[in-house]
């Protein structure tokens, strides 16, 4: 075991080092921010050994490693193509003998409150949660992989198109109902002034889910609003104008269910 929680094997079968890979091929550290780039459903790799008598009988849980582990995805009895297990391993092996195994695309995200999250739950820390894994039967956990989870920041609008009066609207928002295949997404558009914003779009879209979600985690969005120079030479929108030639316009997305809802940095416009 190597510093911050690094597991090497000299000379050992990758797959059979226990460990939790956040990102493909890594157990280092792995940053989880909510620009629309990054933010999503990943996919972790656990690997390791198992007992034989284990495969297709034995449940893997993904878990935030806390005093009291909060799990975040359970896995019911993989079987040895879901563990990636080579036949050449076990042809031969009795059943209290272990191969090594890669059991993959386990998921997990993050929340808006800088939380750890899966389909079974979600962790109690914040900002900086280990995640390890515990195999039904087997005494102790995995050694655990850090994941830092940013303070939310929504994506400022990007101008684009030949005349420069697009605006893409990209960030996170976070999944509600869950099961239903999407979800409304509500998104403005202001002119910052101080004391009092000028609105000047609002934006309804659908959004599709992801074939595997839940609740409360972040996914991305991406959406697009029109501006334009309105008769008083103020740049304007479809729900109204900033009175102003050069305008510094924002995103202002509206969260499900809740009263906190986020701005971007501003941007000059045109």
């Amino acid at each position: 075991m190597g510093g911050g929680g690094v597991s090497f094997g000299g000379g050992l079968r990758n797959d059979a080092i226990v460990k939790v890979e956040l990102t493909a091929g890594s157990t280092g550290a792995y940053t989880l921010s909510t620009d629309a780039a990054t933010v999503g459903i990943k996919d972790a790799t656990l690997t390791g050994m198992i007992k034989v008598s284990g495969i297709g009988t034995e449940s893997f849980a993904l878990v935030a490693d806390e005093a009291l582990d909060d799990e975040l995805n359970n896995i019911n009895a993989p079987n040895a193509a879901d563990l990636n297990i080579n036949p050449v391993d076990t042809a031969g092996a009795g059943a209290n003998h272990y191969v090594p195994f890669a059991l993959k695309n386990v998921k997990y995200g993050r929340l808006y409150e800088n939380k750890a999250s899966g389909p079974n739950g979600e962790s109690d820390d914040e900002d900086t949660v280990w995640i390890g894994y515990e195999l039904q039967g087997e005494p102790g956990q995995a050694p655990p992989t850090k994941l830092i989870l940013p303070d939310y920041v929504l994506d400022p609008p990007i101008k684009f198109g030949p005349s420069g009066f697009s605006l893409q609207l990209l960030g996170a928002i976070d999944v509600s109902g869950a099961g239903s295949g999407s979800q409304s997404v509500e998104t403005r558009v202001y002119d910052r002034d101080g004391l009092s914003d000028d609105l000047l779009v609002i934006k309804t879209f659908t959004l599709p889910h992801p074939s595997i979600v839940w609740d409360k985690v972040l996914i991305p969005y991406e959406t697009d609003v029109s501006l334009r120079i309105d008769e008083f030479d103020g740049v304007a929108g479809a729900n109204g104008s900033s009175g102003e030639d050069t305008a510094e316009v924002y995103q202002n997305l509206i969260r499900p269910g809740f009263s906190s809802n986020p701005e971007s940095d501003a941007i000059d416009f045109p």
